[in-house]
């Protein structure tokens, strides 16, 4: 798979999981924060982060359909999911234990394959 075929992959995957947490944000809470998830200051929180990840996805989906690298968007992103990151870390001993590592992995890997591609991206242009 091409850089630029990646960030159309994980531009996709954020559209899609900030669509969620925008249509469906008690969903995406209780899978990350647990029961709490359903108050309604935890949907607030999970359909403004949805929509940041929506937007944030749409912008990198736009340049990569194009067939390049959108470098900025993808730095933006992972600066996001970074800091999505380490709040589950610091945060570890609060969450559900069957979800915490989930939502850890999921944000510092999404993180580390954008950075990867910024870096590639940079090195090449």
């Amino acid at each position: 798979m091409d850089d630029a075929r990646l960030a159309l992959a994980l531009a996709a995957g954020r559209v899609g999981l900030g669509g969620a947490c925008t249509i469906a944000p008690r969903l995406v809470a209780r899978q990350w924060v647990g029961g709490v998830g359903g108050l309604p200051e935890a949907v607030v929180l999970a359909r403004a982060l949805g929509a940041r990840d929506l937007l944030l996805g749409l912008g990198a989906l736009n340049g990569a359909r194009a067939g390049r690298v959108p470098v900025g968007w993808l730095a933006a992103g992972a600066a996001a999911d970074a800091v999505d990151a380490a709040s589950t870390l610091l945060h570890w001993s609060d969450l559900p234990k069957g979800r915490r590592a989930a939502a850890a992995v999921l944000a510092s890997t999404a993180a580390a394959a954008q950075l990867w591609l910024v870096s590639r991206a940079r090195r090449a242009g």
